[in-house]
């Protein structure tokens, strides 16, 4: 039941349906509202309690409600979304966000992981910029000249913008409704949410940080004790043991054998930042999201990962293609 007097659920529009025990939040990306579950909400209903939202700034949401300097970073929206799980005392969830919200989910995780039993990222990314030794999609001149027409006429890059996203053309039902769903932002609150997406860089919250230390510590988590000290085959050892690890911080020491005497040459501290089990859901063409990204995070994750790429194209294949995301979704969500 939510709460009649709580403005923060309904600042975001908060809605609950379904009559299972376990909660599943679904989660929009730009341009959309809630309605892009609609294709995929009723096959969820009978095993899942539905929680869905409205991210701040989408057209369905009050522009009185939005703050451009709060929300020029995503970590405003991974606390949106942590208040509204405290508001109504949901202790546990599994989190399934498109686009932007698998970003915001990964942060809320990191944030609060014993809320999550696992993340479902649909056409997420870290970081939408190429960079050297990444590849993810655009360039800064590419994303220059999407602001730019974005603030010169809104109607006219949506009209655009709608098929390139969908993959589709004009005339297609789904190309229609993301349209209408994006050109109900007000322009400058979507040009202001646009450029804090496609600016940020995500990928440091992904994975296994290992850093050199050369001074005496305690031992919270585990002792492991190589017999090479070859960093490659340490660091195969150190992600193959902090995937079953359920310490944030684990330290190795990197011994070199001499009979049975192990001499301490150096300390690793590894840490995991995303530690709640991750599935990476992308489709083979995406304008927005490149399967190179996809792979990326598969590669970088900490925790435990798995990768579903879909027999469809599009950016948004739960409004484009649900028939295609329905089977890997309850594939993904099945305990």
């Amino acid at each position: 039941m939510i709460p009649q007097s709580s403005s923060l659920l309904t600042a975001h529009n908060v809605t609950i349906v379904g009559d299972g025990d376990q909660y599943v939040v679904l989660s929009h990306g730009f341009g959309s509202d809630q309605t892009v579950w609609k294709y995929l909400l009723p096959y969820l209903v009978s095993d899942y309690r539905v929680l869905l939202y409205d991210l701040m700034g989408a057209g369905s949401t009050n522009p009185k409600d939005f703050s451009f300097s709060r929300y020029s970073s995503l970590h405003a929206y991974a606390d949106d979304l942590l208040a509204i799980l405290d508001e109504l005392e949901i202790e546990s969830c599994t989190f399934v966000g498109a686009s932007v919200s698998g970003m915001i989910g990964c942060l809320a995780s990191i944030e609060r992981p014993e809320v999550f039993t696992k993340l479902i990222l649909l056409a997420s990314s870290p970081r939408y910029l190429n960079d050297v030794g990444y590849y993810g999609g655009f360039d800064q001149k590419d994303l220059d000249q999407l602001y730019g027409d974005m603030k010169s006429n809104f109607r006219s890059w949506v009209t655009g913008f709608g098929p390139l996203a969908i993959g589709a053309d004009l005339e297609s039902s789904a190309v229609q409704e993301f349209s209408r769903t994006l050109y109900s932002i007000r322009p400058d609150i979507a040009l202001n949410v646009c450029k804090t997406i496609f600016q940020s860089d995500l990928r440091s919250i992904l994975p296994l940080v290992i850093t050199p230390a050369f001074t005496d510590i305690s031992y919270p988590a585990c002792w492991l004790q190589f017999d090479s000290p070859c960093l490659n085959k340490i660091v195969t050892r150190a992600q193959k043991s902090i995937k079953s690890s359920k310490s944030d911080h684990v330290f190795f020491h990197i011994c070199s054998a001499r009979g049975e005497t192990c001499i301490l040459n150096a300390m690793m501290i590894v840490t995991v930042q995303v530690t709640v089990p991750v599935y990476v859901v992308q489709t083979r063409k995406d304008m927005a999201v490149p399967l190179q990204v996809a792979n990326y995070m598969v590669r970088n994750l900490g925790g435990w990962t798995m990768m579903e790429v879909l027999n469809t194209g599009g950016h948004l294949p739960h409004l484009s293609d649900p028939n295609v995301v329905l089977p890997v979704l309850l594939r993904c969500l099945a305990p």
